[in-house]
């Protein structure tokens, strides 16, 4: 009797534990698509942002070749 209360005991401990260990694991997997998440609208935001700063420096690229050309006409006539 008193080891089949001892087994009890220790099912009744993995029990708890395998509960503990499932409710962790769901919560890590929440937590990794959470991130998952995260890092792809990070990822949008900063090629949004690279695309929006290499539009104005071609931009700025383009205008001061421009300026050059004009000053080379300029010093030539």
């Amino acid at each position: 009797m008193a080891s089949e209360s001892e087994f009890d005991k220790q099912k009744a401990l993995f029990e708890q534990k395998i509960e503990f260990l499932e409710k962790a694991l769901e919560d890590s997997n929440k937590r990794e698509k959470e991130i998952t998440v995260e890092l792809k609208n990070c990822k949008k935001d900063f090629l949004n942002q690279n695309k929006e700063q290499t539009s104005v420096l071609e931009k700025q690229i383009k205008d001061i070749n421009k300026i050059m050309e004009e000053l080379k006409e300029t010093n030539y006539e």
